[in-house]
């Protein structure tokens, strides 16, 4: 058995791999690369320089030693960590593995992924994968790119009416949304837009020192401008403060936006002021 694990590794072999062992969901994501291709990964949310990201995700991926082992096996990137290249090329890895949806279906997972070779026209590929790696049930189909940048489909809108879930909102409908004096104002929705997510999104959740709370996008802007992922304790939002801010996964479908008449496109959800990812688009 010894000179088998020896001829193995000379040989390349990568933990895990060996035909009929159950493999975990890192081992299974680098199945589904191989076979259908590198899949597209958004970006950050906030523009920030890609080192900059790196060298702040890295301890974080480090720590998941699942995954971080997987990436060095796969990925083979050049010096160690405390050179910025080695941080960058694990996080891009990393990105890549984020990219690949899985869910647990029975025995085995639905998978799903973006491949772009080029610009925004993608192939959204889906399939399951069982525990040995296993992948069957196949199906492609033509997809844009489109990064989350919205709200969840529960996210309450203020109208006058009462609240509505933005998925279920209609074109023409009152809301409230903020006048250029400052006042709230009544107002018809002009657009509505939804990015499909069948496997889910990453987000952030703000809970404020008023009781309120809100869960978006990352890149979902605030009323003056920022973004939610910008946001931490002790930053202020709508006339309060934040007091925790935490990275959820949404799994309700995708993300939805809207814009309302009137000169700011602001509206509120779930009682915060935002503003609108379709203004002056």
């Amino acid at each position: 058995m010894g000179l088998l694990l020896l001829l193995m590794a000379a040989c390349g072999y990568v933990p895990g791999s060996l035909p009929g062992q159950p493999l975990n969901q890192v081992e299974l994501k680098y199945r589904i690369i191989a076979a259908e291709g590198t899949p597209f990964a958004c970006g950050p949310p906030v523009a920030r320089e890609p080192q900059v990201e790196a060298d702040q995700a890295f301890p974080t991926i480090q720590a998941d030693q699942a995954t971080y082992q997987a990436i060095l096996a796969h990925a083979h990137p050049a010096g160690d960590p405390s050179q910025p290249g080695f941080r960058l090329a694990v996080y891009r890895e990393w990105q890549k593995l984020q990219a690949v949806r899985l869910t647990l279906s029975g025995d085995a997972y639905q998978f799903s992924l973006q491949v772009a070779p080029s610009g925004r026209q993608a192939t959204l590929v889906t399939g399951n994968i069982d525990s040995t790696g296993n992948i069957t049930n196949v199906k492609k189909q033509p997809s844009v790119i489109m990064c989350p940048i919205c709200l969840p489909a529960a996210a309450a809108i203020a109208t006058p009416a009462g609240p509505v879930a933005v998925s279920r909102l209609q074109l023409g409908e009152l809301v409230w949304t903020l006048g250029s004096d400052g006042a709230r104002v009544a107002a018809p929705v002009l657009r509505l837009g939804s990015v499909p997510m069948p496997f889910g999104h990453d987000a952030v959740r703000l809970d404020l020192a008023d009781g309120r709370s809100i869960s978006g996008s990352a890149a979902h802007p605030t009323a003056d401008g920022r973004r939610l992922g910008e946001l931490g304790v002790g930053s202020s939002l709508d006339g309060s403060a934040v007091i925790a801010a935490t990275q959820i996964h949404l799994d309700d479908g995708g993300t939805y936006d809207l814009l309302p008449a009137g000169p700011t496109g602001d509206y509120w959800a779930d009682g915060v002021l935002l503003g609108s990812t379709m203004q002056g688009s």
